[in-house]
């Protein structure tokens, strides 16, 4: 509990208390579900999904608070499912109790059939390089599916129980059982809908051609460019300003610029002797942030470029930064080649 709470502090107002709405609406909804309030566990389930919707929309860092507690998107959909049906078991209604088992069971397949899919497409689509600024024309890379089916995946699948569940709780108001089938049927047909259009995205000719020949392509493209200079950045997404501090030191480089960011190295360097200047950031104030590569990998990032084959200089930058106490003490990582 403390690891959702304690982000709570540095999260604006509306996202603490869209957080807060969500924790409180679980027991409200079994409250209502056992004695049983109909009208109130629809409030309250609006409430919920409302709230869920909020975060995931602003991207709240609470939402993976609550996905480390154990209490994730699927454990979320799930339990508000699972209380509409102790909700309706209490009101003695049996026919809408099967139709909702009836629909909810596929209907947890097909999620789990979906997103296999989209993990995939992702996988087989991922490049061994992210370029800018190279001509990969010749590749022949197909489209990516539209936006529609990737982002956001769960989530959008998830919410494909609104139809039942709606109809379900307006069954349960009204005593008309045709409510819950309709809900039923729209929900599983659009789940059936939804998982059916990702498949032909994994044909042959949906998908990129093959590692080996991406990272041909490029060899090719280097060996017509020859940069002089290449500036490598490796990590998140949220320290990648941390490039702009070299945009001064490139400016005064002669020479073509090469920024890539590769999962593997391809064979591009420049005849002369290369040089390789290694400058990891620090490791946060506490050592947890995973930021520096400098305790984890550092050793092995210049012992192996030491011990390359081809002769290369090694200047390490240490961050100016003290390293915390979390990480243990600094210690040498640079050794002269023999």
């Amino acid at each position: 509990m403390r690891s959702v709470i304690r982000p709570a502090r540095v999260c604006n107002r509306a996202e603490s208390a869209a957080a807060l709405v969500l924790a409180l609406s679980y027991p409200l909804l079994a409250l209502s579900a056992l004695l049983p309030a109909p009208l109130t566990f629809m409030a309250v389930c609006c409430a919920s999904y409302g709230s869920d919707h909020i975060l995931r929309r602003r991207g709240s860092h609470l939402i993976d608070r609550f996905d480390k507690a154990a209490f994730g998107l699927a454990h979320r959909f799930l339990l508000r499912q699972l209380l509409l049906v102790l909700l309706v078991a209490r009101m003695g209604d049996l026919s809408t109790v099967y139709i909702l088992l009836g629909c909810l069971i596929p209907f947890q397949g097909l999620q789990a059939l979906h997103n296999t899919l989209t993990t995939l497409i992702r996988i087989r689509r991922k490049l061994p390089v992210a370029t800018r600024n190279i001509d990969l024309g010749a590749l022949r890379i197909p489209n990516a599916p539209p936006g529609f089916l990737l982002n956001r995946s769960k989530a959008k699948a998830a919410h494909l129980d609104l139809p039942l569940v709606t109809g379900a709780l307006l069954a349960a108001v009204t005593g008309t059982g045709g409510y819950a089938t309709a809900g039923a049927a729209v929900t599983g047909v659009a789940a059936l809908a939804r998982t059916a259009a990702l498949v032909p995205w994994l044909r042959p000719d949906r998908l990129p051609p093959r590692p080996e020949a991406v990272l041909a392509e490029i060899d090719a493209w280097l060996g017509d460019h020859r940069p002089q200079t290449v500036l490598y950045f490796s990590g998140s997404k949220d320290s990648a300003h941390q490039v702009n501090m070299w945009l001064e030191t490139m400016a005064h480089q002669h020479g073509r610029l090469l920024v890539p960011t590769a999962v593997q190295p391809w064979d591009g360097a420049p005849r002369r002797l290369p040089t390789v200047l290694y400058a990891p950031t620090w490791g946060g104030r506490d050592g947890r942030s995973s930021n520096t590569s400098l305790m984890s990998t550092g050793e092995n990032i210049v012992r192996r470029l030491l011990e390359a084959p081809r002769p290369v200089r090694v200047f390490y930058r240490p961050h100016p930064s003290p390293v915390p106490a979390a990480l243990g003490p600094r210690r040498p990582i640079c050794a002269s080649r023999p």
